[in-house]
């Protein structure tokens, strides 16, 4: 972390400790002038995205994996795919 102060590249953490929004406050003290400052760090959380077969990216959605896989037993159980539409209908009201 770099020196605020004088600008040194290196810095010693003095104490760490969490904060109210997830994060971590570090306290440190620069190794060339001795000075001491704060510094705050979060997390950063990254949408997944999926690239399709086609180049095309959209975010990842969890229900889409869920509606294959339902899709995917009843197409084992049931044969035609007319009996299969009104119960994959029923399942997905409460999906």
């Amino acid at each position: 972390m770099k020196c605020p102060a004088c600008g040194f590249a290196d810095s010693k953490v003095i104490d760490s400790r969490p904060t109210d929004n997830g994060g971590i406050r570090r306290r440190r003290e620069c190794l060339k002038c001795l000075r001491r400052f704060t510094t705050y760090e979060v997390v950063e959380s990254l949408p997944i995205i999926v690239v399709k077969r086609d180049g095309s990216r959209q975010n990842f959605d969890k229900s889409k994996i869920l509606q294959g896989q339902v899709w995917r037993l009843f197409s084992w159980v049931f044969t035609d795919t007319l009996s299969i539409n009104p119960l994959l209908n029923i399942l997905f009201l409460y999906f």
